[in-house]
């Protein structure tokens, strides 16, 4: 694979070889410092999966990216998206960044979903 992200190589190794067995987990969480490029390599993460160039305008392919705090409303939408099955694929990526913006409903909302 050709990764545009600088660093991480363990890590880009270990999602290579799970887009190589065709296994992946339902969900991935990328923590570090803000800066490090968590974002970055989680949307290109995604373009992998996907086998695309790009991810505007995927409809198997979401992110939320609010700034603030993360209201109940805001999760139960972006959930409720993520309900449908895929249009083009067998997988949909959500990605929710700043997700320690996340309040305590919220928060609790996408661990139940998790969970299902």
């Amino acid at each position: 694979m050709n990764w545009k992200t600088f660093g991480h190589n363990s890590i880009k190794e270990i999602l290579e070889k799970q887009i190589g067995s065709g296994i992946l987990p339902h969900a991935y969480f990328f923590v570090g410092p803000q800066g490090v490029g968590k974002k970055m390599l989680a949307l290109e993460f995604a373009q992998e999966v996907f086998g695309v160039d790009s991810l505007q305008n995927h409809p198997d392919f979401q992110i939320l990216d609010a700034e603030g705090e993360i209201t109940m409303q805001v999760m139960l939408d972006f959930i409720g998206r993520l309900g449908y099955k895929p249009f083009l694929g067998s997988k949909k990526i959500a990605i929710i960044n700043n997700a320690q913006n996340l309040n305590l409903q919220s928060g609790n909302a996408l661990l139940k979903t998790l969970e299902e």
